[in-house]
């Protein structure tokens, strides 16, 4: 089957490059068929009639000396320029005379045929034909021959280049792709580890509650799995997965988290990282909620502002420091995951509140949307099995 395909698109392109060679054969023709012609009107030697005359022979000479050349330069080009550079001179050249020969003699039988010439004058005008004809037809064919060299050797670079640069996106693609499924592993155990935590601190002194949240986790875990199909998921589903979060997290905190979130209609449908919003929510649990005996109290919000969406964790705890944000924290890892997906586009930023407290928000396209059509569905599976 490929190389049916291939052959397919070769004899289009084949047969477009055959069309431009023949129509620069019959410009080429015309031209230095009326060269002559044009030359004896200027220096005053021939009559308008005349001049029509010697047009109509030019052409005719033309056409047979460049239907000759147009059907055996292009076969011999290769071993042409294969040779030395002083033997590939004379070779064209040689080729060349003798095509404009056999040309000429063709073009000579066309008006002995056509009673332009008699039998006892064939051979004086051959001759005298012969002379222009050569001259011309090194002049075209050697410019023509070169002309078509150059551009074949253009076209070559240029779809070799076309090729490398498709290489090139291919193995950067390759690379993001690597790069994303590597950020990805190492944020997701962090999710999987904090939970599980909550399970065993629950396990003991509240079973039920404990088995409870094993099956959230479970769901959650197939959620998680299916969103990584996809490199974006709505932020309503992420949503929801922050909410189950923060329930799991509640059960073992009680009073201690408080939370609300907010996501207007409109940025419902927004494209979002998988697990980005909750990596947000998991910091505020572990430096604003876990240390301090009061807790903390966590808000989500997503807003948009000068045509960019903010989604944005907000916490009343005692602030981020240097000290929590070491290589490799979720946050920078998040950071290096927007950057893979959206580039410039998206960014992370963190503010420490004057109030105290903490604001970590994610800046991204308004028109970001999830790649997998399938999410919102999977996502109803996950509210069911809850």
């Amino acid at each position: 089957m490929p190389e049916i395909a291939c052959d397919t698109l070769r004899k289009p392109r084949r047969r477009i490059r055959i069309t431009r060679r023949w129509l620069r054969f019959l410009w080429i023709s015309a031209a230095s068929g009326s060269m002559p012609a044009l030359l004896n009107v200027l220096f005053g030697h021939a009559s308008v009639s005349q001049f029509v005359q010697q047009v109509l022979e030019g052409i005719c000479f033309a056409g047979c000396i460049g239907a000759l050349c147009t059907l055996v330069l292009p076969r011999i080009a290769a071993p042409i320029l294969s040779l030395p550079n002083a033997l590939k001179w004379l070779t064209l050249i040689s080729v060349i005379t003798g095509l404009a020969a056999l040309g000429c003699l063709a073009a000579m039988s066309i008006l002995l045929i056509v009673n332009r010439v008699t039998p006892a004058e064939f051979w004086a005008h051959y001759a005298q034909a012969l002379k222009t004809c050569v001259l011309i037809t090194l002049a075209f064919g050697l410019s023509a021959f070169f002309y078509e060299v150059a551009t074949g050797r253009l076209n070559k670079a240029t779809a070799d280049l076309k090729m490398r640069e498709e290489a090139a996106e291919k193995l950067r693609q390759v690379a993001l792709e690597a790069r994303l499924s590597s950020l990805e592993s190492r944020v997701q155990p962090h999710f999987l580890f904090n939970t599980l935590n909550s399970i065993l601190a629950l396990i003991r002194e509240e079973p039920m509650a404990a088995e409870g949240m094993v099956e959230r986790l479970a769901a959650l875990l197939r959620f998680s799995l299916d969103a990584n199909q996809s490199r974006l998921v709505p932020l309503e589903l992420e949503a929801k997965i922050v909410r189950d979060y923060l329930e799991i997290e509640q059960a073992r905190f009680g009073a201690r988290l408080r939370f609300a979130i907010e996501i207007p209609e409109s940025l419902r449908e927004l494209g979002v990282p998988p697990m980005s919003l909750q990596t947000l929510v998991e910091n505020s649990v572990k430096y604003a909620v876990s240390p301090r005996r009061e807790g903390a109290s966590i808000e989500v919000r997503a807003t948009e502002r000068d045509g960019r969406a903010v989604v944005e964790v907000t916490d009343d705890g005692p602030g981020l420091t240097d000290a929590h944000l070491k290589v490799g924290h979720g946050l920078e890892l998040l950071q290096n995951r927007l950057e893979v997906l959206f580039g410039a586009e998206a960014s992370l930023t963190i503010e420490v509140l004057d109030s105290g407290g903490t604001r970590v928000a994610l800046h991204l396209p308004v028109g970001a949307r999830p790649a997998n059509a399938d999410a919102e569905r999977e996502g109803e599976k996950v509210g069911a099995a809850l």
